[in-house]
């Protein structure tokens, strides 16, 4: 009687672990994936931002509503943040 409930113990605890190695496996797949996302998405808005300033300089003197300046804004913005982060 006793060796069946220790064969349940045991059972249960192997079953709890490897439950638990799975997840730890899959946590770190998983930030593997968005940290090379990440420099992937820091990568392509510095581009943008670049590709922006490069604009600006093609609007000097150009009139543009408050919703392409705030947006024109923040990208530009991006880019001097995420290029000073980089370095």
């Amino acid at each position: 009687m006793e060796w069946i409930l220790f064969a349940g113990v045991m059972v249960a605890g192997a079953g709890y672990l490897r439950g638990r190695r799975r997840h730890t496996t899959q946590r770190r797949l998983d930030e593997a994936d968005l940290s090379l996302l990440r420099q992937t998405l820091d990568e392509d808005v510095i581009a943008l931002g670049e590709d922006l300033h490069q604009f600006d300089v093609d609007l000097v003197g150009e009139e543009l509503d408050a919703g392409s300046r705030l947006e024109f804004s923040r990208a530009s913005s991006s880019r001097w943040s995420l290029s000073a982060r980089r370095r």
